[in-house]
């Protein structure tokens, strides 16, 4: 190719890129995110967790004091949050697994959490206290100390979804402290869908763990968490094996937040 094809042929790369980078990909569909997001994301909160943990390996233990950050969702006016309780507290979270998998349970692992507040959009911060774990589904709830001054922004979940394979979902989470705590997007595909013991979506790539999933409907799916297998049938032959990111259905969420918000009660 000569000196002049070659420039013209440049010239003609470089004016498609342009034109074609011009081009809006999926407006409808990125206008409704958009959407979504703007009615949402004020429920979308951080939380921040201080947890005390402890490693034993052949009869010697070690303790050692973390901070960290988490994503929530507000599931009612109280104030009353769910979250991952793998995201919240991962020794909890992977007790059992290291347990299984260490010969002879050589390795045991736990953490206690010792702080907990809930970091809002706005910049306040509130005292909060776990209310209720359920490690199966890798839930946790977490409500304020104090009841707020004034209702805060929640998410309904009296609503059904049911997306089919291939259609996409949008997972709403926050950055960290670097990040000023922004909100961020996810825009991911169901590439499958378990059906049994429970019904779990499982995305192409699953992030914001602890976040709000939604429909492109607009309506909520579900919560981002990891789905682990039980002590006794936990494999050795690697964590991808015994672990797996999954959105829970929101109607498995509403079924044990009733049980928070029963206990919340019975303890005022």
């Amino acid at each position: 190719m000569s000196i002049r094809n070659t420039s013209i042929f440049m010239v003609l790369v470089c004016f498609f890129s342009v034109l074609f980078a011009a081009l809006p990909v999926e407006s409808d569909d990125a206008s409704l995110c958009r959407e979504i997001i703007l009615k949402n994301q004020s429920a979308v909160v951080t939380l921040e967790v201080v947890a005390v943990n402890r490693v034993s390996m052949f009869g010697e233990e070690r303790k050692s004091e973390n901070k960290s950050e988490a994503t929530g969702m507000i599931i009612d006016p109280s104030g009353l949050i769910v979250s991952s309780l793998a995201m919240i507290n991962p020794s909890e979270f992977f007790s059992e697994i290291f347990s299984s998998i260490s010969a002879e349970g050589d390795i045991k692992q736990s953490g206690e959490i010792t702080g907990l507040k809930i970091l809002l959009p706005g910049g306040q911060e509130i005292p909060a206290r776990v209310v209720l774990r359920d490690r199966d589904l890798d839930l946790v709830f977490i409500s304020p100390l104090k009841k707020p001054d004034k209702p805060l922004p929640f998410m309904d979940l009296n609503q059904i979804s049911a997306p089919a394979l291939l259609d996409q979902v949008l997972l709403l989470g926050r950055l960290g402290v670097v990040a000023n705590r922004t909100i961020c997007v996810d825009l991911c595909r169901v590439r499958a869908i378990i059906e049994r013991p429970r019904t779990f979506f499982v995305l192409n790539d699953a992030n914001n763990y602890g976040g709000p999933a939604f429909t492109t409907d607009g309506k909520l799916l579900g919560i981002t968490t990891i789905r682990k297998l039980p002590q006794g049938a936990v494999s050795s032959s690697g964590m991808g094996n015994n672990i797996l990111p999954v959105v829970l259905p929101v109607a498995d969420v509403a079924e044990v937040a009733r049980e928070a918000l029963a206990a919340i009660k019975k303890k005022r």
